[in-house]
């Protein structure tokens, strides 16, 4: 594959020109656009991956392309059709094949009908009795210990602010991919109308029978302060928000690194926090943490 050239000003507004190498033998299958668009609309899953595949590749050079084009003010409108490119990629990616990024499937074969028998009724009953009698087998019987709920009220949306529930579900949708992808973990994603923190309470409380954890998301501070650890003491099940904790986790973890590449302790630095919501604040607490856990004497610090 041939380079780019290293200044953009060298080619305003030009794509870069490149030339293709096969890295393994592989058969060339020219494509007609307007069938590839036919196929796609219609869920032809070769179709969808070729697409997705495309799409991934254009997202990730238009993305070099923009960052080279950074800060000459004469590739303004270069840089204003990158962005238009990428966000209708975005779009696009969300709408290819099956809506959305997120899909049931069964786990068992239901391919007779003595096997749906036993998948639901009469069969299903007998897990019923079981976990009646002993509520810890629902993780045994259930697929409870690995679902996950991402739920969500919608009041702080990424940087978007409140968006409203059905807006932000794309974004908790992403958040179940993520348990997928790294965790290997199930999740639904549950977008809910309630902006009253003591009802918004009582209900994820109420969803603990279906789940092995619950993962909060985008709850605006100060509410998630208070939401966060009185459905945490009211439940039987781990709870966290990850605004503030799955922040102030890798937080923590570039600040330990940090010392060790640096051969400085805790307690000789400073650090400044800059704001102090769901995450800034759940972040400033655990770097004091950090501090009592690794410092010989936090007092003198």
């Amino acid at each position: 594959e041939g380079g780019a050239p290293n200044d953009c000003e060298e080619t305003p507004g030009a794509s870069y020109a490149r030339d293709i190498v096969a890295t393994e033998d592989c058969q060339v299958v020219k494509v007609d656009v307007e069938e590839l668009r036919r196929l796609t609309a219609v869920g032809h899953p070769g179709a969808v991956a070729l697409v997705e595949r495309l799409g991934s590749l254009h997202y990730s050079r238009v993305t070099q392309l923009k960052k080279v084009c950074q800060g000459h003010e004469d590739l303004a409108d270069v840089i204003a059709r990158q962005d238009f490119l990428i966000t209708q990629y975005a779009l696009q990616y969300h709408s290819l094949g099956k809506k959305g990024k997120l899909e049931i499937q069964a786990t068992k074969q239901l391919g007779s009908a003595d096997a749906l028998s036993v998948a639901y009724s009469p069969g299903v009953a007998e897990p019923c009795l079981a976990i009646e009698a002993n509520p810890d087998l629902s993780y045994e019987y259930t697929a409870r210990g690995h679902l996950v709920g991402v739920v969500s009220n919608r009041t702080a949306v990424l940087g978007l602010g409140d968006i409203g529930a059905l807006a932000s579900k794309p974004v908790m949708e992403g958040k179940a991919v993520l348990f997928k992808k790294f965790g290997k973990l199930d999740s639904f994603d549950i977008e809910l109308n309630e902006s009253d923190p003591d009802k918004l309470i009582d209900i994820i409380c109420a969803l603990e029978p279906t789940f092995g954890g619950i993962n909060l998301e985008d709850i605006k501070a100060p509410e998630c302060y208070y939401i966060e650890p009185r459905v945490q003491a009211r439940v039987n099940i781990p709870v966290m928000h990850d605004d503030q904790h799955g922040t102030a986790i890798i937080a923590g973890a570039g600040l330990v690194n940090a010392l060790d590449i640096t051969g400085k302790d805790i307690s000789q630095i400073k650090v400044v926090v800059s704001g102090m919501g769901a995450a800034g604040f759940t972040v400033a607490r655990h770097f004091i943490t950090c501090l009592l856990y690794t410092s010989p004497s936090p007092r003198d610090s």
